[in-house]
């Protein structure tokens, strides 16, 4: 599964967000010009809550119809082992000791989804985290005081296209390497010492 592969389902998601709010919407709007909000008295501000309320939803559903508009025409790079955090970035961090997906995504900020069998979330360019993880290397320790280690997760496909010859080395607390393969059954050094399961 590819990140191009999560995009319709991110989409299905805010697509259902979006129908709630919608209908929420609709409901505020009926209650603040209902017979229920009228006003009984001049203490009586059920009407204007309801209208406030009926406001911020409205904002709500165009900030997701405009970050639905944006997913629909995005196209997610592709990204070196080696390449800087940016929009559309697969990343792993290590959050105080454990281990988080995140995807940097146009829109969605919250939506959580699976991928290959972990937890991936979504951060929006307004989101804090997505701001000090924009830039870094895979390695790179933040300025804050935080413990944020950024490195990019490359999707299954892009490991593939590694070159035969080399290899990804995780070792737990240190950032992703590119590494040559050790041959040892075909290295001098390592001659007689490889012995086949045959035998």
């Amino acid at each position: 599964m590819t990140k191009a592969d999560l995009l319709p389902r991110i989409i299905e998601i805010l697509e259902e967000q979006h129908a709630v709010m919608l209908h929420a919407l609709k409901e505020s709007r009926e209650n603040a010009s209902g017979d229920e909000t009228k006003s009984e008295g001049k203490y009586d501000t059920r009407a204007t809550e309801a209208a406030y309320l009926a406001g911020a939803q409205q904002e709500q559903a165009d900030k997701l119809e405009e970050g639905l508009h944006s997913l629909r025409s995005f196209i997610f790079p592709t990204f070196e082992l080696t390449a800087e955090i940016s929009l559309g970035a697969l990343v792993e961090t290590d959050l105080d000791g454990e281990t988080e997906f995140f995807l940097l995504s146009p829109a969605g900020g919250g939506t959580t989804l699976d991928y290959l069998g972990c937890e991936l979330t979504l951060l929006s360019p307004d989101a804090p985290l997505f701001q000090r993880l924009v830039g870094r290397k895979p390695g790179d320790m933040p300025t804050t005081g935080t413990s944020i280690t950024g490195r990019d997760l490359p999707p299954p496909d892009e490991i593939m296209q590694l070159p035969p010859h080399l290899q990804l080395l995780r070792v737990q607390d240190q950032p992703t390497a590119i590494a040559a393969k050790l041959r040892y059954y075909a290295d001098r050094e390592f001659n007689g010492l490889f012995v086949p399961q045959d035998q």
